[in-house]
């Protein structure tokens, strides 16, 4: 029962907690994300100039972080800012339980839930819906694949065998 509820807390009622409050849009990069993600959606190809900017009118310009620009424009469709916070909350879920799965690996629960609480606590002042807050997931899965790779000498196959 107590593992349960330790699951719970760090998988589910923390990141719900932070994915939930509307400080993850204390940001004004928030509104360009999701603007850029619509202008992606609308025109079906990724602008190869800036289609916001009169000053950087018709000048090059990469956006690098489409590819969470896109599915933020499509939150933003399906639920207004509700929705921009279900995917944020969805990113931090996914972040906690890889954080919290892969301790497990090395203590108990209650030490693996105050691994996921100091992290929550030090990224707290970065938590905005911005594309960073996808990429944590990301790399948290990434570094969990290469520590296990590292454990086993040898690189994960990519393919499966032919």
């Amino acid at each position: 029962m107590k593992f349960y509820l330790v699951l719970v807390i760090a998988i589910l009622l923390v990141p719900i907690t932070l994915g939930g409050s509307r400080t993850i849009f204390n940001d004004g990069d928030v509104s360009w994300h999701i603007a850029t993600g619509e202008w992606i959606l609308s025109h079906g190809t990724i602008p190869k100039t800036d289609p916001f900017s009169f000053s950087w009118a018709d000048r090059p310009w990469v956006p690098i972080e489409w590819g969470a620009e896109v599915p933020l424009a499509a939150a933003y469709r399906m639920a207004g800012y509700s929705g921009i916070s279900a995917l944020a909350t969805a990113a931090l879920v996914a972040l906690n339980a890889i954080v919290f799965t892969n301790a497990l690996r090395s203590v108990r629960p209650l030490p693996s839930l105050g691994v996921v609480l100091a992290m929550d606590a030090i990224l707290i002042p970065s938590l905005l819906a911005r594309p960073h807050l996808f990429a944590w997931a990301l790399l948290a899965f990434w570094t969990v694949l290469m520590i296990r790779a590292r454990e086993r000498d040898r690189a994960r196959r990519w393919r499966p065998r032919s």
